[in-house]
């Protein structure tokens, strides 16, 4: 028998679960035909049982699917091994059954997305994969507002969002390391007289003065502008006014 007529040889992995209430879930997954990776998303109305033919909608796609994020009850982000990041919502079709619509699709990253997670104010997330970089998106118009290349020095596997937050978020890479992040902090300087001292500032109009001696808690913080803090710099002569 040549190769070309021998039956395709189809290896097929769960990717993820996600369950928004007790009738809407969502389960994708990634399937390597021969040399080819594609991925097939099934959404439930019934989460008491996921066998495929209880699935409310099936759908075949071209690439293999990585991981997914609600941000509505029927809308969510997909990201895929092709390094897409891709907004899909649930309607009503004309015959009543429910389809998937995709909405909007881009492509920023390097190398396959592998995680993605969604900031409580359900307009940002925050993406990482194999390029080792990490994107935080705007969803309203799908762009990557902050960029961190090389976050890690080898694949990002996971990430996750700081409860009710739109700013702070974590990362797991296979380089060992955890790392926490804040994309609102947009200022800093180092005190010249008291070199213990950093005060930070952020995007909210806050600023903080830390101990780098132990920075589990600011020794103070407190929202200084109602704009975002773009430049700080200490008094040279504190004991004096002017």
């Amino acid at each position: 028998m040549l190769f070309t007529d021998r039956p395709p040889v189809v290896n097929k992995n769960l990717q993820f679960l996600l369950i928004y209430d007790e009738h809407n879930a969502l389960l994708g997954g990634t399937n390597m035909v021969d040399l080819y990776w594609t991925g097939t998303l099934w959404h439930y109305k019934d989460i008491s049982d996921f066998t495929r033919e209880k699935a409310a909608v099936t759908q075949q796609m071209s690439n293999g699917i990585c991981d997914a994020v609600y941000l509505g009850y029927n809308k969510f982000v997909v990201v895929e091994d092709s390094g897409a990041v891709q907004i899909t919502e649930i309607v009503q079709a004309a015959n009543e059954q429910s389809e998937f619509q995709f909405l909007e699709r881009a492509c920023q990253h390097d190398d396959s997305v592998l995680t993605v997670s969604g900031f409580s104010n359900k307009r940002n997330i925050v993406t990482g994969g194999m390029d080792c970089c990490l994107k935080v998106w705007d969803i309203e118009d799908l762009v990557a507002t902050y960029s961190y290349s090389f976050a890690h020095t080898d694949i990002i596997t996971s990430t996750d969002v700081k409860p009710m937050c739109s700013s702070e978020f974590v990362s797991t890479s296979l380089d060992g390391i955890f790392k926490k992040h804040d994309c609102h902090l947009s200022a800093v300087a180092w005190n010249t007289v008291l070199d213990h001292l950093i005060a930070v500032g952020a995007a909210d109009g806050s600023i903080a003065l830390i101990d780098v001696r132990q920075t589990e808690n600011p020794l103070y913080e407190s929202v200084e502008s109602d704009r975002g803090i773009h430049k700080l710099l200490f008094n040279p002569n504190p004991e004096r006014r002017i």
